[in-house]
């Protein structure tokens, strides 16, 4: 009997003019079929174009007794991604370049428009399914008003479901703007800078031209933080992009979570009262002054230890804040004072008068304030002094 013929055996990376093939044609080649496991040889038949298969000896699945998806998620159902593996019959696995509880993130060839991208591959659990669909939604309205990315916003390009698992198709960044910072900072001859005031004025300029889009919209990020600010590639660090909307909301139907990261906590949040966008400034402000001092400013160990921070910053909270406050007995005594005073010192870290002289400071100052209607919007921000001499 002859061999199949040639054209149906799938290219790998290396290989030009790659086309897509059913996964039909796929199992009519003995090579591939034997590097394809059982499961796969069932998966493959319902795929119209196959473009990259991987190779049987990457495909390590979970072989507890009782495996989790069919022995493709771990016990916290994240995906077991094997690096050289496929993705959808599509993308070839690279490396993993970041992740979080939710969900993990992972470089990839795509085979069917030759580039590397980026997926994000969620849990696959009915909470992270839920939130991966309102995800989905803000990145899909982003993109719609953002064709041509001209905002500085992670460019989205599709969606797919594979294995149980909502995956997100994205554009390919550079390093986050933690590590940017923090390698800076080791080897800049100052060790207590990150960043020249001229750097710390491109990027924030950079993100309220993000906030200012997706506020405009009625989207609120949610966890405005160094680590979901990215460069564009490795070699430009000065240009900046705004990552992973998994705990942004619109304003409309704003859900009462545990939203932003401890540091970039806005005090609203502690508080228990209500939010909207004024949240994102504030964690703005808390970046700005970061990466321009080389310390977080609010690095509280729990929300205690952050809400005496804010304190030790602006000064007490006007009583009225604290008497709508839906957390009041659990900071405050009925006479509005904290429980525990301990290391409170109201005011003692808000900049003098020398400081203030700087705008880069008087900026920050704009940003942080008890009540959302006291703070500069991001349209506000753009014409703040500070940008002046851009």
């Amino acid at each position: 009997m002859s061999s199949p013929p040639a054209h149906k055996k799938i290219k790998m990376l290396d290989d030009e003019n790659i086309e897509g093939i059913s996964g039909c044609d796929v199992l009519d080649n003995e090579y591939n079929r034997r590097q394809l496991t059982f499961k796969e040889k069932q998966e493959i038949i319902l795929y119209k174009e196959v473009y990259y298969i991987g190779k049987l000896h990457v495909k390590k699945l979970n072989t507890d007794l009782f495996p989790v998806n069919n022995g493709y998620d771990d016990s916290s159902h994240k995906y077991i991604c094997n690096m050289g593996d496929h993705i959808a019959f599509r993308f070839k696995i690279l490396s993993k370049v970041g992740g979080g509880v939710f969900s993990d993130v992972y470089s990839a060839f795509d085979f069917k428009n030759s580039g590397i991208v980026s997926l994000k591959i969620l849990k696959n659990c009915p909470k992270f399914i839920r939130q991966g669909k309102k995800e989905l939604n803000i990145l899909e309205i982003i993109q719609e008003h953002n064709v041509n990315g001209e905002v500085p916003i992670i460019k989205f390009k599709e969606y797919l479901n594979f294995r149980n698992h909502m995956v997100f198709v994205c554009e390919l960044l550079g390093p986050n703007l933690w590590n940017d910072m923090y390698m800076s900072k080791k080897l800049r001859d100052n060790p207590d800078k990150c960043f020249s005031e001229e750097k710390c004025r491109l990027i924030a300029r950079q993100l309220l031209e993000g906030l200012q889009f997706i506020h405009s919209h009625k989207i609120i990020h949610c966890d405005l933080k160094p680590e979901n600010i990215v460069t564009r590639s490795s070699l430009d660090s000065n240009n900046i992009k705004l990552i992973d909307f998994g705990s942004s909301m619109f304003e409309t139907t704003k859900i009462i979570t545990y939203i932003q990261s401890r540091y970039y906590r806005a005090p609203e949040l502690i508080f228990g009262q209500p939010f909207d966008t004024s949240i994102d400034i504030w964690s703005l402000g808390c970046i700005v002054f970061e990466m321009y001092a080389g310390i977080p400013l609010f690095k509280a160990k729990n929300e205690t230890e952050l809400l005496r921070l804010h304190i030790n910053f602006l000064g007490y909270p006007p009583d009225d804040y604290i008497k709508t406050s839906a957390c009041k007995t659990q900071f405050f005594t009925s006479e509005n004072e904290l429980h525990d005073t301990t290391r409170c010192f109201p005011g003692s870290l808000q900049f003098n008068n020398f400081a203030l002289r700087k705008p880069i400071y008087r900026f920050i100052n704009s940003c942080l304030k008890w009540k959302p209607e006291d703070r500069t919007t991001a349209s506000m921000g753009l014409e703040d002094e500070w940008f002046k001499n851009d």
